[in-house]
């Protein structure tokens, strides 16, 4: 009984940092496409809009490094690195045509961030993008 007990509350403690680790955000993402453009493009480019928000919403770590000489600001650098590791859960385009006979594709997502992930790898990616430098 004991040995059961263990494994129910490791399995309970178990599910509940992967649900802690996870959020939910929403993305919307436009693009206008030209009228030589097809439909899928402009679709596909508005997807990747709504994902590019979704990651800035979910994971954004900054750097920032100032230099003041005399009072006076002689050096200002702000690094930023923003990554997500992200499952759309749902997914919605709507299309519209625009005056000049192009598209405007509009795609709204639904997504599960994973925090933790994507934390270490935003924090991962500002330590290469500072010692580049």
């Amino acid at each position: 009984m004991p040995r059961i007990l263990c494994f129910l509350t490791a399995l309970c403690l178990c599910i509940t940092s992967s649900v802690c680790a996870a959020e939910i955000f929403r993305g919307v993402g436009e693009y206008y496409a030209e009228p030589t453009e097809t439909v899928q493009a402009a679709n596909d480019m508005a997807l990747k809009e709504a994902m590019r928000r979704v990651s800035e919403q979910a994971a954004v770590a900054l750097r920032s490094k100032s230099v003041a000489i005399d009072s006076e600001l002689t050096n200002d650098e702000v690094v930023m690195a923003t990554v997500s590791v992200l499952r759309i859960l749902d997914r919605k385009f709507t299309i519209d045509t625009t005056p000049e006979g192009g598209i405007k594709s509009t795609a709204t997502i639904t997504a599960e961030v994973d925090m933790e992930k994507a934390e270490e790898m935003a924090k991962k990616l500002l330590d290469e993008k500072t010692n580049k430098k």
